[in-house]
């Protein structure tokens, strides 16, 4: 493994702002020193995901609270929403629901709430894509059974090429989108009512299935990220499930 010659150096994340440039500096740096200690590119991507898991655990929490607001918000106005859906059509409906907005003290926007945890956390997604795009380190280098993680993993090679997907069948996005799905699916609230779980589920499955097209081509070493990001948050969901105390069940 060889970094870029020096004069190339400067260049590297050149098109992001400084400070997210510094943010994906400090990524490579942190990349290429785990990879010093494990001695392999493929095992310091996975602990480089495990590791900015955790730093992010404080932002993370901020995200799941804001969330947890505007689930709790959401399953106090749904009777009413129900109500109102079932009764009225058109401009009468939108009438009473903002009626039923104001008179509950919620603003309607309310639910962008939880966007905005998901927003504080972007700049460390964007530094880790661009550090990992640019990584002059991981150009033919080979793990498990990817020959390049600068490429796609290209496990099997298909009897046919097919528009978008190509020639090859990547397993890394398959694993990726079952991470997350296994995640989602174990997810159990005891705010939301059955049909809000049901909505917010649809919702998640269709953003996991655009991530799967997304990253589907992408170079191995970002989706091997990506993958273990997602085993990790569902390795803290099932810690969470057995810390929790179940129903009926207090301490001895």
């Amino acid at each position: 493994m060889s970094h870029p010659d020096p004069p190339l150096e400067p260049m590297l994340f050149s098109g992001l702002w400084p400070w997210l440039r510094a943010l994906s500096l400090a990524l490579l740096s942190l990349l290429r020193g785990l990879t010093a200690i494990v001695g392999d590119p493929g095992v310091a991507i996975i602990a480089l995901a495990v590791s900015v898991k955790i730093l992010l655990l404080p932002l993370t929490a901020v995200a799941e609270r804001l969330q947890e607001q505007v689930n709790t918000t959401q399953a106090r106005l749904q009777p009413g929403i129900d109500a109102i859906n079932a009764a009225h059509r058109g401009e009468e409906r939108a009438r009473r629901t903002v009626a039923l907005y104001r008179e509950q003290g919620v603003h309607p926007f309310y639910t962008l709430k939880s966007l905005f945890g998901f927003l504080i956390q972007i700049p460390v997604f964007v530094a880790v894509f661009d550090m990992l795009a640019e990584d002059f380190d991981l150009y033919r280098v080979s793990f498990l059974w990817i020959q390049d993680l600068s490429r796609p993993d290209a496990l099997l090679r298909l009897p046919v090429c097919l528009a978008f997907f190509g020639c090859y069948l990547n397993l890394l996005p398959f694993l990726m989108s079952s991470a997350s799905l296994a995640a989602l699916l174990r997810f159990r609230s005891a705010i939301l009512t059955p049909s809000l779980v049901r909505r917010q589920r649809r919702n998640l499955m269709g953003m996991t299935l655009l991530f799967f097209l997304l990253f589907y081509t992408f170079p191995a070493g970002m989706v091997l990220y990506w993958t273990s990001t997602n085993a990790f948050q569902l390795v803290i969901q099932e810690m969470g499930r057995l810390r929790r105390p179940r129903p009926g069940v207090g301490p001895g």
